[in-house]
């Protein structure tokens, strides 16, 4: 069974993290890109990453997918309201990073066949990946706007290079950031 990834912003006693699921839930299938890398023992090794959608059955809202080894992962924040969540423009967020979550909620609050993802989930998406980018995963996967620079002023933006299109959600623990 293929394995399927919610990427959203769920706050944690308003704080921000990601969902994992399995099942297709009406997925469709757009395109197919190929990553190309040479192994340790100059094999040359093509990955397949396929973008897709699914369609929130609740609310019918329509959220973009990539397929990664397997596993899909939203590539967009969730945005399915409930009474106690919060969009998180209302909460001082400078972009639209979807509706914030508390952390019983964050739980509870996945689409049909839809889970947050493990940390083990996490560690083989960053594994598989650095089989292409090295140590550049996590420019990779980040959004190619929004993010501020490093401390030593460099830009800390991403290349978005799998589509998968991570955005600085910010985080709470008494303070908006």
């Amino acid at each position: 069974m293929r394995t399927n990834v919610l990427f959203f912003v769920c706050a944690l006693a308003i704080s921000a993290s990601l969902f994992l699921a399995c099942g297709d839930d009406g997925a469709s299938s757009t395109s197919i890109d190929e990553l190309t890398f040479t192994d340790e023992n100059g094999n040359t090794i093509e990955i397949e990453i396929q973008s897709s959608s699914f369609k929130d059955s609740r609310d019918g809202k329509k959220y973009s997918t990539i397929t990664v080894d397997g596993v899909t992962w939203m590539t967009e924040n969730l945005r399915y309201a409930t009474d106690a969540s919060y969009d998180s423009k209302d909460v001082g967020a400078k972009g639209d990073y979807g509706r914030l979550y508390r952390s019983s909620e964050a739980h509870t609050i996945c689409p049909e066949d839809w889970h947050l993802p493990t940390e083990t989930e996490w560690r083989n998406l960053f594994k598989f990946l650095e089989k292409v980018y090295g140590d550049s995963v996590v420019w990779a996967l980040k959004s190619e706007s929004g993010w501020l620079s490093t401390d030593d002023g460099q830009n800390g933006n991403g290349g978005d290079a799998i589509g998968f299109s991570a955005e600085p959600g910010g985080k709470y623990d008494g303070e908006y950031e």
